[in-house]
């Protein structure tokens, strides 16, 4: 198996592909290495290919007409973007940024959506994905609607830990997002987040080493969703923040 191939090979909408339809596909890609802060979309702009990541994380941006940054979610390494336009023709609903150093292969959107027709292993796959995409947006609307910004962090938080093999009830955060990264996520202005964080540290339920984050008690962590936590105070300032992004 050549290079190309093993590109390929680790994508998860291609998981059951015939090993031909992967030889047909690596005679198609482009290759194109990605540096952090660097776009492979811009919103707005006609796509004509399907990207599938091989290595690294991306994020998926939408700005509103006056700048601000609202996150969608992260691409990472075996996942597919770019499929949505090529399914309606559309231009990009959002722009995708490299958060790391990243590598993406791509083909022509006419190319996947003739594999989706020839194989419905991959067309079953591609609508997993589009369904997992729809429960995510799905969730973030709720949480938007419902929750106090607060508890949309924690939620947000929990999404992006990994458990302790060793402990289960322990979570980690690897690479914890800045504030104004955590904002752009949550939907809240950075000076609540940078209190909220401070909040879930004094309560001991957040630890944060550099840019590690630990969940000692992921139970508890949970349950705090729903109890909102003591902000410290501010002078000059209330202990409660709009939630909105300012």
């Amino acid at each position: 198996m050549d290079i190309s191939e093993r590109w390929l090979s680790p994508v998860r909408i291609l998981k059951n592909a015939p090993m031909h339809e992967l030889e047909r596909l690596a005679a198609l890609l482009v290759h194109r290495q990605l540096g952090p802060k660097e776009y492979a979309l811009v919103q707005d702009d006609r796509c004509d290919r399907v990207y599938f990541v091989v290595k690294g994380t991306l994020a998926v941006i939408l700005y509103s007409p006056e700048g601000k940054e609202v996150f969608y979610r992260e691409f990472h390494a075996g996942e597919t973007f770019g499929d949505y336009s090529a399914i309606d023709g559309g231009t990009r609903a959002a722009s995708i940024r490299a958060i790391t150093e990243a590598e993406v292969v791509s083909l022509p959107a006419e190319d996947f959506l003739a594999l989706l027709v020839r194989c419905p292993e991959v067309a079953t796959e591609e609508m997993r994905q589009l369904v997992r995409a729809i429960r995510t947006l799905t969730q973030r609307v709720y949480e938007l609607s419902v929750l106090a910004s607060g508890a949309r962090l924690r939620a947000e938080l929990i999404r992006l830990a990994d458990k302790d093999p060793e402990n289960p009830n322990t979570l980690t955060i690897a690479r914890m997002p800045t504030q104004a990264q955590l904002a752009a996520r949550v939907g809240a202005q950075r000076e609540a987040i940078s209190r909220h964080l401070v909040a879930l540290e004094r309560a001991g339920l957040l630890v944060r080493e550099g840019r590690q984050a630990r969940i000692p008690d992921a139970a508890a962590f949970t349950q705090s969703v729903a109890d909102p936590l003591p902000l410290p105070p501010v002078e000059g300032k209330p202990d409660t923040l709009p939630d909105e992004i300012a």
